[in-house]
């Protein structure tokens, strides 16, 4: 039997032209459901306002590919990059890259010219191996660009980035040289506090705090 044929938007494709859906309200009706929810709508405005300049979105850890997706449908461009350790039932996308993260990187000048974003970033050190915190280090280390989004947990839990740490207080100790911009609530599917984080450095973080008038 022959492969079923893809739909014929295949929103989740590095192709993907938005205007190819004006027409179709069912599709753009399903669109607009994914962010429904104020918490998620006013964190994913953030988001699709960072790359406003052109940039495509560098996401490292892509997993199944959803906030790609998400992305792609909103007509930004998304590079989805993952070393495919965990297995998943359901892709959103067919386009990932296999692929070590901060190799993909170094492939595509550090990042440099991209918008950095990992979302649910692994501890590691548990019983699927490596570093506990190595996967988050080492990108943040190896990305050459100003901005990075990470979803993760605003507390210590230990569910997203470092076993004994958040986000935040990671980069406060150890990458000084980054601004954090933004860091807004959003619903969680698994209730761990989860938050959109930004940061910023360079240029673009001092023109930020000087068009805030702060």
């Amino acid at each position: 039997m022959p492969p079923a044929a893809k739909h014929q938007y295949c929103v989740g494709s590095a192709g993907f032209e938005p205007s190819a859906v004006a027409g179709d309200d069912a599709l753009q009706t399903q669109i607009d459901k994914l962010l429904k929810n104020d918490d998620l709508l006013g964190a994913n405005r953030v988001l699709f306002k960072l790359p406003n300049d052109g940039r495509d979105v560098a996401d490292i850890g892509s997993g199944n590919g959803y906030w790609t997706y998400m992305l792609r449908a909103y007509g930004l461009r998304s590079h989805p990059v993952d070393n495919m350790q965990s297995a998943w039932r359901v892709s959103w996308v067919d386009d990932t890259v296999i692929s070590d993260g901060v190799k993909w990187l170094k492939q595509h000048e550090n990042g440099k010219q991209m918008v950095l974003l990992l979302v649910y970033p692994v501890v590691g050190g548990g019983t699927g191996g490596g570093t506990e915190g190595a996967f988050t280090k080492g990108l943040v280390n190896a990305y050459g660009g100003d901005t990075i989004a990470v979803v993760g947990t605003q507390n210590r839990n230990g569910y997203t980035g470092f076993k004994d740490k958040t986000m935040a207080e990671y980069m406060e100790r150890e990458q000084p040289r980054w601004t954090k911009v933004v860091q807004i609530a959003l619903p969680s599917f698994c209730g761990k506090d989860e938050a959109l984080f930004v940061y910023q450095r360079g240029d673009r973080a001092v023109n930020l705090g000087a068009g805030s008038g702060q």
